[in-house]
């Protein structure tokens, strides 16, 4: 059997776990089933817009393959299952670009692998099309790099999502946004009002359900603040520890001995601790008398991205 089909969509709504709203475009598909096996298929997708897990999308193409199904050596007469391809994506995002592959294995229990690459990235619009409020500050451009997959966990026998990624900001302006704001609210009379960060980066993990953020930098002309945590995909349980340190005091570590560092941070170190109690945020700054190993990672993060300050 034989097919050349196209699938036109209209302000389509799908859900291929992800869900999709408001799709207009297309997708081509040509291939063959050989009585016992799917053969070679190909095909295209393009997708003049829509809204991909409330992210916009617009020009996004990308093209679809998968090879004959070949007979399986552990099962006589059966074939193992399709992998479908998607290459060669593309789309536009915030003004910037978003390019990358995927995998999906058409098993009982479907496995994929998707790679991502987000550049040039216009975080004003993000900030409009997010509604982060009227008195929002958020210019500048970021980079972003998303593997993300699923695997087996031998545990429950199920697919968990399975990923990392990271997100850098290395020249912008972020001032009162929602979660920055309560954290500056804490140091008020001793910021200046304007106080602003100019530098982001985050790393993080996922594993199911938990996103692990093991770096969340940011660094400004007047404070920085250095930390790692924890959320789930719904928000509703958050853990993270931020350390915050002035930038004056890190452009002095960065160009003169400070001594007894316990003795030192002991007077200018904080750490701010942030979760979700009673379904809101609670924030919680406390001295840091001892400076730990993680401690000594995290300003050691700052100082090299506190560096712009002193042209190092």
């Amino acid at each position: 059997m034989y097919w050349n089909a196209e699938l036109k969509l209209l302000g389509a709504s799908l859900d291929t776990g992800v869900t999709w709203q408001d799709a207009f475009g297309s997708i081509t598909c040509r291939g063959r089933y050989e009585g016992t096996h799917l053969g070679a298929l190909d095909g295209t997708v393009w997708l003049d817009r829509a809204l991909v897990a409330r992210v916009p999308v617009a020009e996004a193409r990308c093209k679809v393959t998968a090879e004959p199904q070949k007979p399986d050596p552990a099962r006589p007469g059966q074939y193992l299952p399709t992998t479908l391809q998607f290459l060669n994506v593309s789309s536009d995002l915030f003004s910037g670009k978003l390019i990358g592959e995927a995998a999906v294995v058409l098993t009982e229990s479907t496995s994929y692998k998707v790679w991502l690459v987000a550049t040039d990235v216009n975080l004003e619009k993000a900030a409009r099309h997010y509604n982060l409020g009227s008195d929002a500050d958020l210019k500048g451009i970021a980079q972003a790099r998303l593997l993300l997959g699923n695997k087996l966990d031998p545990k429950t026998g199920r697919q968990v999502v399975d990923g990392e990624g990271t997100i850098d900001v290395p020249t912008g302006r972020m001032y009162n946004l929602p979660v920055l704001l309560d954290l500056m609210k804490l140091f008020r009379g001793s910021v200046p009002d304007k106080t602003a960060f100019e530098q982001a980066h985050v790393a993080f993990r996922v594993r199911g359900d938990r996103i692990k953020v093991d770096q969340l930098d940011l660094i400004g002309k007047a404070i920085c603040l250095g930390g790692s945590g924890e959320l789930d995909s719904s928000g509703d349980y958050v853990k993270f520890e931020f350390y915050m340190v002035w930038s004056q005091l890190l452009k002095q570590m960065i160009n003169t001995p400070v001594g007894d560092l316990n003795k030192f941070l002991s007077k200018n170190l904080f750490t701010i601790k942030m979760s979700r109690e009673n379904g809101e945020l609670k924030y919680r700054p406390e001295p840091v008398p001892l400076v730990t190993e993680p401690t000594k990672a995290v300003l050691d993060r700052l100082k090299r991205g506190a560096g712009w300050l002193t042209g190092k």
